[in-house]
């Protein structure tokens, strides 16, 4: 009996800097079974592009479109100030501009989080604000005055200048100075002395983002999550779906003949953001092997009923059993999908 399964693989770090290699590298990246799912599959258009915002969109897609997504309220739990994520990073100086670097490229100690966090409350009780890190050792910052921003989130800030990703809006100007303000005291905070005595990186600002306010409680529709990315793994948690570690490789026996699942592949993220090509194509080399091209056989037998690709792009490419009767549709070079 064919299985009515559907399965939702997100993907980030796909295409976002597949442009500027093509231009680096005399030989542009091709990966012939990644060309042919795409041409063999549906293309729609999202209403949103980058990580966070179609990891959101995916758990609720019957909420309308969010112009500031509500993650520190929905991650936190708390619900009685504006309450956003607020993560600590390392801003580097280079030639001309400030590139953010996210703590997954340094060490961050239990040690320097209580300072971190002392250090940061004791400058935010004078407007009455607070930060926290939860028991995922996520950072957030709450305040007890609402001010509208847009904020841009993590992951598409992360290895790039932060210049034209700075918080904007009518009141941007508060964002701005309280970053400001943040940044300059955690320069010269004693744990970054010690951590520049040793080589690493200073932890010298927070990014702040997912400032919004919910309209109403999220409820996923998925049954389960597959997930080793932090982010996808709280938001699953905070609705109380299922979150299991992704397999090695595609198994079909893992995912059950029936539900909506999700599965987050977040092995190119990092490599892209920080312009590690030849990481990024050592990953999507293995991806193929492991999980592209199983699932487009698992589409074949039935084993899935749909298999829905997410680049984070702004583009979904949705593939169901039947799709080798579309033998007529060319295969593409990869670059082609960014025009």
């Amino acid at each position: 009996m064919p299985s009515v399964s559907e399965l939702d693989v997100i993907v980030p770090g796909f295409f976002e800097r597949l442009s500027g290699w093509s231009l680096k590298f005399a030989s542009p990246p091709s990966f012939p079974i990644i060309e042919r799912i795409l041409s063999l599959s549906d293309r729609n258009k999202m209403e949103v592009s980058g990580y966070e915002s179609t990891l959101w969109k995916l758990f609720y897609p019957h909420d309308s479109l969010l112009k500031e997504l509500p993650v520190g309220t929905q991650l936190s739990g708390e619900e009685s100030e504006q309450i956003c994520c607020a993560d600590p990073v390392h801003l580097r100086l280079d030639i001309n501009q400030l590139t953010l670097i996210d703590k997954s490229q340094f060490p961050f100690d239990d040690a320097e989080r209580i300072a971190f966090a002392e250090l940061v409350n004791e400058y935010l009780a004078d407007f009455g604000g607070r930060f926290f890190f939860d028991k995922n050792d996520r950072g957030f910052l709450a305040l007890k005055k609402r001010r509208s921003v847009t904020t841009v989130p993590l992951t598409e800030v992360a290895g790039n200048s932060i210049d034209s990703k700075m918080p904007a809006g009518e009141q941007k100007t508060f964002w701005h100075q309280l970053m400001n303000e943040l940044q300059m005291l955690l320069h010269s905070a004693p744990f970054n002395n010690a951590r520049a005595e040793r080589g690493e990186p200073a932890i010298n600002a927070l990014w702040l983002w997912g400032t919004g306010q919910a309209q109403r409680p999220m409820q996923s529709e998925y049954d389960e999550v597959y997930s080793n990315e932090a982010f996808a793994g709280e938001l699953a948690q905070s609705v109380g779906t299922p979150v299991h570690p992704v397999p090695q490789k595609f198994d079909p026996s893992l995912i059950p003949d029936s539900g909506q699942h999700l599965l987050v592949l977040n092995d190119l993220l990092a490599h892209s953001q920080y312009d590690d090509y030849a990481g990024w194509q050592a990953n999507m080399e293995r991806l193929c092997v492991d999980w592209f091209s199983p699932l487009l056989d698992a589409v074949k037998h039935k084993q899935l009923s749909r298999v829905s690709l997410y680049t984070c792009n702004g583009a979904c490419y949705v593939l169901k059993p039947g799709y080798q009767r579309r033998f007529w549709r060319r295969m593409k070079p990869l670059l082609s999908e960014l025009t």
